[in-house]
């Protein structure tokens, strides 16, 4: 299941979400030019982590937003907007469409890295950087 089809069947059973790592193990901090380009142009004062974790927290139904931080920095970022959080409005909601549209016609590995499927591999392949480096060039073309 996507993450938007599991958020349904929750929120139709009346349950509470958390959501864990909204920027996609970092993808969404870093995405295709195309789509800073999108964010940058609403609002270029604000981080592009910061889109993907307010999207999240705005959703109804949500309790918390489980950031997946990996240094100071991007904890005092992630609490500048998130201390006094305000939902997205319907105009930031439809930069995040347009952004989400063309993310959609992004080809890439669904990976976030989490090193999960290297223990159990009998070749100790180095998956999550195999795929890392093929999303480069789907993504980036390099």
């Amino acid at each position: 299941m996507t993450a938007r089809e599991n958020y349904e069947v929750a929120r139709r059973h009346g349950k509470s979400i958390v959501v864990m790592e909204p920027v996609k193990g970092g993808a969404l901090a870093n995405p295709p030019a195309a789509v800073q380009k999108v964010f940058r142009e609403a609002d270029p004062n604000t981080s592009l982590a910061s889109w993907a974790i307010r999207y999240a927290a705005s959703l109804d139904g949500i309790i918390t937003v489980l950031s997946g931080m990996s240094n100071i920095d991007q904890m005092r970022a992630n609490l500048s907007y998130m201390k006094d959080f305000k939902s997205l409005n319907s105009a930031e909601q439809a930069i995040v469409r347009k952004a989400q549209e063309i993310m959609t016609g992004v080809k890439s590995i669904p990976c976030t890295a989490c090193r999960y499927c290297t223990a159990g591999c009998p070749k100790k392949i180095a998956i999550p950087e195999i795929f890392a480096a093929r999303n480069q060039q789907l993504v980036w073309g390099s």
